[in-house]
């Protein structure tokens, strides 16, 4: 069995609250997730709450209302 974090990542995640994971997956498996990404932006909720990290930054956050 292979290990997935070593105890340095651990440390770092536990101190940080994030940890870089490079190359954990491949091309093909990011394609499949930036799809799924792209699916949920065009179709949020009705009462999607949306964050951007600034005027000129095009990062997208969103949090679903708990009201519905």
């Amino acid at each position: 069995m292979s290990v997935l974090l070593t105890d340095n990542q651990i440390a770092s995640y536990q101190r940080d609250g994030v940890v870089l994971l490079k190359n954990l997956f491949d091309k093909p498996w990011l394609e499949i997730l930036a799809g799924g990404v792209e699916e949920n932006l065009r179709n949020t909720s009705k009462r999607p709450a949306a964050y951007l990290n600034g005027p000129t930054n095009k990062a997208h956050f969103l949090r679903r209302s708990n009201s519905g």
